[in-house]
């Protein structure tokens, strides 16, 4: 069956799913077979099972997708929440938490590499170092609105600062 996502909430690990047959269907995280998060608005093909939606596999993206159609969020769809990222970034920057939620691994990998690889070397030396990286980009993060913040990190994919 085909359809088009309507959201999927991180938080409950669920979507829902509008479906060519006029019905909608519910679905958890673990049936999502795509590559990054669920986005509301991507094309999605899928099994029933019950009244839920198992298997969900995105329809492939045209070569000039729209970010929209290959799964980037936006304010208009399903939002990188600046809120939780902002205080992953101060609580936990050192870890690069903050970046793996924008969706940014290798910038997630290098903080961790660094807190963990480095901050043995130094003593914790480089891990404060990328602690206070964090801080910085979450108090950045919690001062924008969240037009600005979707604009200039989830659209934009501005990595640093």
């Amino acid at each position: 069956m085909k359809g088009t996502l309507q959201d999927f909430s991180v938080a409950e690990n669920r979507g829902w799913i509008a479906a060519d047959d006029g019905n909608r269907y519910s679905f958890q995280g673990p049936e999502w077979k795509g590559s990054g998060l669920p986005m509301a608005g991507n094309r999605v093909n899928f099994e029933l099972f019950g009244d839920a939606a198992i298997s969900v596999v995105p329809e492939l993206a045209p070569a000039l997708a729209s970010p929209q159609q290959v799964g980037v969020p936006t304010a208009t769809g399903n939002k990188v929440d600046k809120t939780t990222v902002g205080i992953c970034g101060i609580l936990l920057g050192s870890l690069g938490i903050h970046k793996f939620l924008l969706g940014f691994q290798t910038e997630g990998i290098i903080m961790l590499a660094i807190s963990l690889g480095a901050g043995a070397i130094t003593c914790g030396g480089a891990s404060v170092v990328m602690g206070i990286i964090g801080i910085i980009e979450g108090i950045i993060y919690l001062t924008m609105t969240q037009e600005e913040f979707d604009r200039v990190y989830v659209q934009g994919k501005k990595k640093w600062f």
